[in-house]
């Protein structure tokens, strides 16, 4: 049965999809990169860390190359169709910020682990093997760049940003929710209310004449 209150679709869910492509799939890239750039395989180090905010930022200690995942929020107002269900387009940034030398070898690494992201998140975006509740319709790639800290620290230092647009279906439907709040101290049901089901159906039959042609 579904819940009265229909699909609730919120940013973190909508991260949490772009964080669990990325857990499954960012390896694979990465070796895949090594192997055309003709770096041995296995020799970058992966993901150690993996930090959410609504910024591109970090805490110190935050182990490298680090891994953030930032949701500003929507890129334009959500849409309803004819049965009230709105579709959404988050803006998602993704930054890794890795450090590497000597001779700016962190911003070379930058750009590799900023292709990484983009690329195994635009063609996995629908894996089926990811059981995350959000219906996305499709991620689109909007921008990438490298100059999020001063050109100073690319010779040690540096961060990739990629910028990501998730469109998700059924983020919530118009029309439905409970029909009576829960107010305190009643206790709350661990359970969701859902609709009853239909016992009796009822149904009228009328006869309309046809008429022949003639």
């Amino acid at each position: 049965m579904t819940s009265v209150f229909g699909p609730l679709i919120s940013a973190v869910m909508v991260e949490d999809h772009v964080q669990a492509v990325i857990e499954r799939w960012f390896p694979s890239y990465l070796y895949e990169i090594e192997r055309t750039t003709g770096t041995p395989v296995g020799t970058l180090p992966e993901l150690r860390s993996i930090v959410r905010s609504s910024e591109i930022e970090k805490f110190p200690e935050d182990q490298l190359p680090c891994l953030m995942i930032g949701s500003p929020g929507l890129t334009d107002p959500p849409e309803a169709d004819g049965g009230g269900y709105y579709t959404a387009t988050w803006q998602l940034n993704l930054g890794v910020e890795i450090a590497a030398g000597p001779n700016r070898r962190a911003l070379e690494l930058a750009r590799y682990y900023a292709l990484a992201l983009r690329a195994c998140v635009i063609q996995q975006q629908q894996d089926p093997g990811l059981l995350t509740g959000v219906n996305v319709v499709r991620i689109d790639w909007r921008d990438e760049r490298y100059d999020l800290l001063d050109s100073i620290d690319d010779r040690t230092v540096c961060i990739g940003r990629v910028e990501l647009a998730l469109t998700a279906a059924d983020v919530l439907q118009r029309g439905l929710g409970p029909l009576d709040p829960l107010i305190p101290p009643q206790p709350p049901s661990p359970v969701a209310p859902e609709w009853p089901t239909a016992e009796t159906v009822v149904t009228s039959v009328e006869r309309v004449a046809l008429e022949e042609d003639v």
